[in-house]
């Protein structure tokens, strides 16, 4: 009878450990997954930041307004 004991704590032990591991592994991908969307996202913006400015710019600009003078 202490065999089917010594079996069934060696499984229950080893269970644990895989599900451990496993929960290890997928939070490590999750955290690189994470950083790598944040940087398409940055440099996505960046980028069109950078088409949107000149766009946006008139051509000729005229002379400053200033009040009070």
């Amino acid at each position: 009878m202490k065999l089917v004991y010594k079996i069934g704590l060696g499984i229950l032990v080893a269970t644990n450990l895989f599900f451990i591991a496993t929960l290890i592994y997928s939070m490590i991908k999750y955290d690189s997954r994470v950083e790598k969307n944040r940087k398409f996202i940055s440099d996505t913006i960046k980028e069109e930041v950078a088409k949107q400015i000149p766009r946006t710019m008139p051509d000729i600009t005229g002379p400053v307004y200033v009040p009070n003078k």
